[in-house]
């Protein structure tokens, strides 16, 4: 009965006295096509499994990594805080422990790129390298998010430049971001070309500790790192 009285007072409501404003538009169909639409669809990563068969299957041509301090550098690769010194790289890259990078890349703690995320024996195995080579072969494009600190707040030892400071926190940055992006691509050729610095830097829960100020300036130097890499060793790629 009550729906019945609903339906009543909504037929008199809407009844012939009510009148709605029409905006008339003209659509124009062609057989030429006008543009593109988005032609990238993308996943973040799971740390369970890593199977190219599943992102194929989905039609993804992209997939998002977590890169950062925690994953690939959980302790300061050359054991003394602040250096090396960015012009000292910018002049001598093998300044930098290539070796540390190599071992971390290749063979990282308990069998996998994923041993800082997740429980040991339930995360996937295997190695970064595994991961950049068949995502190249497969052409799907990855997007790798540079950290300092990740959402648990670690590596503990990158906390002193969370945001960075002094002058040894920026070398110390500058040198994380420049490694990462030479290593992929000119020690390496994973065709790694898109990058993110950080992961929403206005959630403290993701690990960023430091202002809107702050985190534009760590921006800024992680562009100048990613710029000096491929203007000196990748003109040719954007």
């Amino acid at each position: 009965m009550f729906l019945g009285f609903l339906i009543a007072l909504s037929l008199e409501l809407f009844s012939g006295t009510t009148t709605f404003a029409q905006n008339i538009e003209t659509i124009k169909i062609s057989g030429t096509a006008a543009g593109v639409s988005t032609r990238y669809i993308g996943a973040v990563e799971g740390n369970i499994n890593f199977d190219i068969k599943d992102l194929q299957d989905l039609g993804i041509n992209t997939c998002r990594i977590y890169g950062g301090m925690s994953r690939w550098e959980a302790e300061d690769n050359d054991g003394k805080y602040g250096w090396p010194y960015i012009d000292e790289i910018k002049t001598n890259p093998n300044i930098i422990n290539w070796a540390h990078w190599d071992r971390i890349m290749t063979d990282p703690p308990q069998g996998s790129d994923y041993w800082w995320s997740g429980q040991p024996g339930t995360v996937w195995q295997g190695n970064a390298r595994t991961i950049f080579n068949t995502l190249k072969q497969a052409k799907i494009r990855p997007v790798v998010s540079i950290r300092n600190v990740d959402s648990g707040w670690k590596p503990s030892w990158a906390l002193q430049l969370n945001p960075p400071r002094t002058g040894e926190d920026w070398n110390e940055w500058w040198e994380h971001v420049f490694a990462t992006v030479y290593w992929l691509n000119v020690r390496n050729d994973y065709r790694v070309d898109d990058w993110e610095i950080h992961n929403e830097p206005d959630n403290r829960d993701q690990g960023w500790g430091g202002t809107r100020a702050d985190y534009f300036e760590l921006v800024k130097v992680a562009k100048d790192a990613i710029d000096f890499v491929y203007k000196t060793y990748l003109p040719d790629r954007t």
